[in-house]
């Protein structure tokens, strides 16, 4: 699974302020955003694949939160640091 599918895109305007980020980030080609877009997949591919589902929902719906909790996960986990995503 990904977060941002392959697909042809052909929007090159800068973001607005009323923009939801993900979608901004989803239809855009400039360089610099596919380049977020293909660390965002690369990091998400690491999240747990039962986890990835609501993840990518958050990210649909609160951007910032939801890549700063995948920001955490690969930052433990590259330290080594065994992650339970939503200890009981």
């Amino acid at each position: 699974m990904k977060l941002f599918e392959n697909k042809e895109r052909t929007d090159t305007k800068p973001s607005r302020y009323i923009d939801n980020k993900y979608d901004f980030y989803d239809r855009n080609n400039q360089p610099h955003i596919s380049r977020v877009r293909d660390i965002l997949n690369d990091w998400f591919s690491k999240y747990p694949i039962d986890e990835q589902n609501e993840l990518e929902s958050r990210f649909k719906k609160d951007f910032e939160s939801a890549l700063y909790e995948l920001y955490l996960f690969i930052f433990f986990s590259q330290l080594g640091f065994d992650i339970v995503i939503h200890p009981k």
